[in-house]
C-alpha cells in the first residue's frame, strides 16, 4: 500500500494516483519508514532512497514555509542527513518548533545544546495551550511528539514522567484522538519503556 502512494519523484500522495506534490505527508512518511526499518520491518531501500533524495531538494527551495522547512529538516535529520537551515525561531508555531528542535537533537544534540535547550523552555509554555495551532498537529499529537523529543534528548526524568503520565491518562477510545495522534503517542509509550524499564524507574 505505501509503494503504490509514492510517486516516481519520490514523494508521497495522501491519495493513491495523486499529482499534487506534497511536502507536508512525505517527511511524514520518510520518518515512519525509518522508524519501520529500526523495528527490523524490511523495506525495498529505493522506497526511502528516492524519498529522501526528493526531500534533498526541495529543503534547499527558499520559498518553503517554515512548517514545511522544520519538517524536511527533522525528517533528514533523522535519516543521517545534516543540514543548516535558516529559521526564525520566534515565527515559529509550536508544531514547528518541535520539529526543528528534534532535528537539531538528531543531527548533533551536543553542538545544538544551547538551541536546544532554549527551544524546549519554549515548547514546554506553548504545549500548555490546549487549542489547535493547526489543524493537522492537534495539542495530543504534538504532546506525544514533544515526549518522544525529550526522551531522546535525555531531559529531566520529572518533567517527562509528568508528560508521560498525562498522555496515558487519556481516554484512547475517544472519537476525538486521530490514529496519528494515537500512533505517535505509542511510540512515546514505547520509547520511554525502552529507556527506563531497565531502571525499573517507569511509572506504568
Amino acid at each position: 500500500r505505501i509503494k503504490s502512494m509514492q510517486t516516481t519523484s519520490g514523494w508521497f500522495a495522501y491519495w493513491q494516483g495523486s499529482n499534487d506534490t506534497n511536502l507536508k505527508i512525505t517527511p511524514y512518511v520518510v520518518r515512519s519508514l525509518i522508524e519501520m526499518k529500526h523495528l527490523w520491518i524490511e523495506l525495498p531501500e529505493w522506497l526511502l532512497e528516492n524519498s529522501i533524495k526528493y526531500l534533498e531538494k526541495n529543503i534547499k527551495n527558499k520559498g518553503l514555509a517554515h512548517l514545511e522547512k522544520s519538517e524536511i529538516f527533522w525528517a533528514l535529520s533523522q535519516s543521517g542527513k545534516n543540514y543548516n537551515i535558516d529559521v526564525k525561531v520566534e515565527e515559529l508555531d509550536r508544531h514547528s518548533l518541535i520539529a526543528y528542535t528534534y532535528g537539531l537533537i538528531l543531527s548533533d544534540k551536543v553542538k545544538n545544546k544551547s538551541t536546544i535547550d532554549k527551544n524546549i523552555e519554549k515548547i514546554k509554555t506553548k504545549i500548555l495551550n490546549t487549542n489547535s495551532y493547526n489543524w493537522y498537529w492537534n495539542n495530543l499529537w504534538d504532546k506525544a511528539i514533544f515526549a518522544s523529543l525529550l526522551i531522546d534528548y535525555g531531559y529531566s526524568r520529572d518533567y517527562i514522567d509528568e508528560l508521560i503520565g498525562n498522555l496515558y491518562d487519556n481516554d484512547w477510545s475517544s472519537y476525538y484522538y486521530s490514529t496519528q495522534s494515537k500512533n505517535n503517542a505509542f511510540l512515546a509509550f514505547a520509547k520511554y519503556i525502552e529507556k527506563y524499564s531497565k531502571e525499573n524507574q517507569t511509572i506504568f
